[in-house]
């Protein structure tokens, strides 16, 4: 998808003159702009109810390491190793 949108800036560039033609590219550039930011935001809201559900079923488990590391990562609270 990605791909596809920098195709179509790349053609609206090549164009010198704003025709119905470059008019159309920039409404499909437009459109493919909207979809990715669609994408990206559910791709957002999902990834902590992802990690949430990890962190339920290791603790229906009984995996209780699984659970810290997957509350760990929801947290964003990853810590410093230590040297001894």
């Amino acid at each position: 998808m990605i791909e596809r949108r920098k195709q179509t800036k790349g053609k609206i560039c090549a164009t010198y003159a704003r025709t119905r033609k470059g008019n159309e590219l920039e409404k499909k550039y437009v459109a493919l702009s909207k979809e990715i930011k669609k994408s990206v935001r559910r791709d957002h809201r999902a990834y902590p109810d992802g990690i949430a559900n990890e962190a339920q079923v290791a603790a229906n488990r009984g995996n209780i390491k699984g659970m810290f590391n997957a509350m760990r990562r929801l947290t964003n609270n990853v810590g410093q190793p230590q040297f001894r």
